[in-house]
């Protein structure tokens, strides 16, 4: 699956940058990196977005097996990436991984599959990601509002334009999973606008309206 691509081309890009600053023995700005990766990168996107369909999806299943073969090569460079400052950490996680080879320091870099249109792939879910961004915001602000408990409750319309419109309309089927909502409504605005109420399980997108847009939509 595409966010799965972009997963690996996000860590091949994280891979590069990393071996360049082993190169020139730099090990304060690989923790840090690491660091932001971890958080940014996997804890609050990708791992967020694919838990559900880890929970969900038949164990032989496109969807899963895509999302395993991405986790099982981002696992596989990450222990590398660790190993020459996290030592210990890093040997006792491979012995897991790989409980027939005696050390991770015999072996090389990883070698992460290269993605087709790699710098559109990344430009893409570059927009996709500060999109989902912006609804997450709204989705927090209706939390704490009590308008909604769980954002599967909620319904998001997205109000977009141009490029943003455009994107809405290939990856319709992927934007309620980064949401993790459970409805999605895009449609023309010049700028983009969320709003959120509470949903059913439909999931649905919108063409462009007329300009003359209704007043209510005023951001």
């Amino acid at each position: 699956m595409e966010i799965d691509r972009f997963a690996m081309s996000r860590a091949q890009r994280m891979q590069r940058d990393i071996l360049a600053h082993y190169d020139a023995y730099e090990f304060h700005p690989v923790v840090a990196k690491l660091q932001v990766y971890c958080s940014e990168d996997l804890g609050a996107f990708y791992l967020d977005v694919l838990k559900d369909r880890l929970y969900t999806t038949a164990p032989k299943s496109l969807a899963r097996r895509s999302a395993q073969t991405a986790l099982w090569h981002i696992n596989q460079a990450m222990l590398r990436w660790m190993a020459p400052f996290l030592s210990f950490t890093a040997e006792e996680a491979w012995a897991l991984v790989h409980p027939g080879d005696p050390t991770i320091f015999v072996n090389t870099w990883h070698v992460l599959p290269a993605q087709a249109d790699e710098q559109a792939l990344l430009d893409r879910w570059s927009q996709l990601r500060a999109i989902r961004a912006e609804v997450l915001k709204v989705l927090e602000a209706q939390r704490v509002a009590g308008e909604i408990g769980s954002s599967l409750q909620a319904e998001v319309e997205i109000l977009a334009c141009g490029e943003r419109l455009a994107l809405q309309g290939q990856h319709g089927v992927a934007l309620p999973g980064l949401a993790i909502a459970s409805r999605r409504h895009g449609c023309y605005k010049p700028a983009l606008v969320c709003a959120v109420s509470p949903g059913s399980s439909r999931w649905s997108c919108r063409s462009p309206p007329s300009p003359y847009w209704p007043k209510r939509f005023a951001s």
